[in-house]
């Protein structure tokens, strides 16, 4: 038998309101599992009156080779196996049966996988009827000047065993642990300035990508939420992440796994405050899942703090680092300018007979950069445009209006069914007149991306 668990005072579980028990992790076959116990029956799948008992396997990360016949198959979203109603819970409780004496019992597991085996291991779980409450008071001393870090109290006793609080006065992510440090060197790999930051949510960029950059043989991004990713509630938080690029071009059922951290230079003091998992885990990027990051990487108020030196004349600077195999590439970097007012070089594109979907059926209509040709390497326009087929008659004019990128990749944006045919050649709609018709582009230029030199 590979693993078994001993639980004493197995009445205590329900009473405590433990319905579902996970043992202890053991191996067998070269992976990790456990053994998950419901008392009292799982709720989940509808159960009644019975003792439900699975199989998880641990570190969801690896997965086991396909399987033959009655042989389960653990993957990413199947984690657990079993059996929902192993046992009726009035035979389990029967006395004469001798399951559960003197309201002890004792579960065991076996697992084969390639008819390996490992060595056996096992744990007792003891449920305390008179359990230890004790409250302590913590006084953190001199609040405001405590560092981005996390601090920890002094250690006290609860149950003969010590513990202690951690404190983060500028917040942690969700659903990890986060650590701050200082460091004097700066990003490895991207580095991206962002000026006039304010204008991000004036203009209503709430989520700005980078351009690619390489690492480890992939191309990355570092993604920002200035104001924080309302999608995860990071309210009040500056949300960062970095996202694995070029996607379609991985073969079927890639998996890329990198350690990754972030970078905030602070300008008054010139070093950065590194921000990463404090696990340091390998983070598994694949098509179900292209981004990791940090939902509460660094609270708003920290982050807008004058004294802190992140944000200053409304510029700021963040950066990333990325270990795929231990492999590392040359830096890279950009510059956001954001801009009130500027002058792009663009022009009108028009398809009568329509393109793409729109063949055959609508007028197809887009906003073209004038000479794409002659954009520097890696420079990115954020534009918000209207395009108007004017109605010489009435002024009821047909537009659409969006805020879209331009670059050397991205040459034109718009629509490929603007207008219907049928209605643009209707004539009283006033949209062609003597076989003209009217086009007019308003377009206003929010930012613009550099390479950073």
């Amino acid at each position: 038998m590979h693993y078994t668990v001993k639980i004493k005072s197995f009445s205590l579980l329900a009473k405590n309101s433990m319905e579902r028990y996970e043992t202890g992790e053991f191996e067998s076959g070269g992976y990790k599992w456990k053994l998950v116990i419901y008392p009292n029956r799982n709720k989940n799948n509808n159960v009644d009156e019975h003792m439900s008992l699975y199989l998880a396997i641990e570190a969801a990360d690896l997965r086991p080779p396909d399987t033959k016949k009655k042989e389960r198959l653990f993957r990413g979203i199947k984690l657990e196996w079993g059996y929902d109603k192993v046992i009726p819970l009035k035979n389990f409780n029967d006395a004469s049966n001798g399951y559960l004496v003197d309201d002890t019992c004792v579960f065991g597991a076996e697992v084969f996988v390639s008819k390996q085996r490992s060595m056996d291991k096992e744990e007792c779980l003891a449920l305390i009827k008179d359990s230890i409450t004790k409250k302590s008071v913590i006084r953190f001393e001199n609040y405001s000047k405590l560092t981005v870090e996390s601090h920890y109290s002094a250690p006290f006793n609860v149950g003969n065993h010590k513990w202690k609080i951690r404190i983060c006065p500028i917040g942690e992510g969700i659903g990890m642990d986060i650590s701050r440090s200082i460091s004097d060197a700066p990003p490895t790999h991207y580095t991206v300035k962002i000026q006039s930051l304010s204008l991000l949510a004036k203009n209503s960029i709430e989520r700005y990508e980078t351009g690619a950059f390489e690492s480890g043989g992939y191309k990355w991004k570092l993604v920002i939420y200035p104001n924080g990713n309302k999608i995860k509630n990071a309210n009040e938080h500056v949300s960062l992440y970095l996202a694995i690029e070029a996607a379609d071009s991985l073969p079927p059922g890639w998996e890329v796994h990198a350690v990754f951290r972030f970078f905030l230079l602070d300008q008054t003091r010139d070093n950065y405050l590194i921000i990463q998992d404090t696990t340091k885990k390998e983070k598994r990027f694949r098509g179900m899942k292209l981004e990791w990051g940090l939902d509460k990487a660094i609270s708003i108020k920290a982050f807008n703090d004058v004294s802190n030196g992140f944000l200053v004349d409304d510029t700021c600077v963040f950066g990333a680092e990325v270990f795929v195999c231990k492999e590392r590439s040359t830096g890279k970097g950009e510059c956001v300018s954001l801009i009130k007012d500027a002058i792009a070089n663009k022009k009108i594109r028009l398809y009568p007979s329509g393109k793409g979907i729109g063949m055959g059926s609508h007028v197809s209509l887009y906003l073209a950069l004038a000479d794409p040709t002659s954009l520097p390497p890696g420079l990115k326009i954020f534009a918000e445009f209207t395009l108007r087929m004017l109605d010489q008659i009435h002024s009821r004019h047909h537009y659409g209006k969006v805020s879209r990128w331009f670059s050397a990749s991205s040459q034109e944006q718009g629509w490929s069914r603007f207008i219907s045919i049928g209605y643009m050649n209707l004539t009283n709609m006033g949209y062609l007149m003597k076989d003209a018709c009217l086009v007019e582009a308003e377009v206003t230029v929010h930012a613009v991306v550099n390479a950073l030199s």
